[in-house]
Formats: C-alpha cells, structure tokens, sequence
C-alpha cells in the first residue's frame, strides 16, 4: 500500500500505513469525526503496486451530535436495528441502529449454528443513529463463508435480530 486517501474529510485512518505481505490480509481502522447532523457519503481509496490499484471502497456515515447537543426532536424515539444495506452482500455491507438514550450497544453477527463469530460492543454510546460496516470477517479477522447469518443487536432491555445473506 502505497497511499491511502478520503473523499471527504469526515473520514479518517487512525494507523498509519502499514507493510501488507502477500496472500495476507491487512484491519484498516477508520475514523468517522462528522462535523455537522447530515448523511455523509465518500470513499476510501487505497493505491498500491496492485494491478487493479487503486481500490476505492464506500463509505457512509450518518451525523448526529451527543444527546443534549442536537434538537431533542431528531432524536430517535425508540431502540430500532434497521436491516443492512446492501443485503444480500459480497464484500461489505452496512449495519444501521438507533438508540433514543445513551446506552451500551452489543451487535453480534451469528453462524447459522446460533455461534457468535463478530462482536461488536460500544461502551456508554450515544442517543441517536448509528451506522457501522461489516467486511465478512469474523473476530479473528479470517474471512467467513458465504452463507445466511444474524445481526443481533442488545441495548439495555432491548434485543432485534435480523436476517443477512453474503454471497462471495
């Protein structure tokens, strides 16, 4: 990897570049620091010495601010755990939720055996919409299989399970 470049500022790396062998898989860690309550839509692009370079990925993120900061009305009123987009999915897909008050949020992605094989867990989260994106990969980084899984999401009292098919 040569270069790694943003489409739009609100998008950031948080590692710097890092040595990629190959046959090897490399965790690029993103930052998401939205400046103002809107959809943001851009674009990783990753340059290499890759005959295909570069590679350029989607990004989405949705803006809102801490509660007490935004309009109490732009709020969402209720826990809700929106299907992905796209779904059914090859690469990535997106996992969007909301949250009405400031709260632990658990999303686990299940095996069709009910295993958990991705964790996700933000501590002290707050109120309001929330997007996070999904490679495939389970906790270990190894890439899954194609197959039907579960989105489990857990907030105080509240648990939502959706259906998700990746195809590779």
């Amino acid at each position: 990897i040569s270069n790694i470049t943003f489409t739009d500022d609100a998008f950031s790396k948080v590692l710097p570049i890092q040595k990629l062998l190959p046959g090897r898989a490399l965790r690029l860690l993103l930052r998401f620091k939205p400046t103002e309550a809107r959809s943001y839509e851009g674009a990783v692009v990753i340059e290499s010495n890759d005959p295909y370079s570069p590679l350029v990925l989607p990004l989405v993120g949705e803006g809102v601010f801490p509660a007490g900061v935004a309009d109490a009305s732009t709020l969402p009123s209720k826990y809700r755990l929106h299907q992905n987009y796209p779904n059914p999915f090859n690469a990535s897909t997106n996992i969007v939720y909301e949250l009405p008050e400031r709260a632990d949020a658990f999303i686990a992605i299940l095996n069709s055996n009910g295993q958990v094989v991705r964790r996700f867990e933000y501590k002290d989260q707050a109120a309001g919409k929330h997007s996070l994106f999904w490679n495939g990969d389970d906790d270990s980084g190894a890439t899954l299989a194609s197959g039907v899984y579960l989105v489990e999401m857990r907030a105080n009292d509240f648990k939502s399970v959706k259906k998700i098919i990746m195809l590779k």
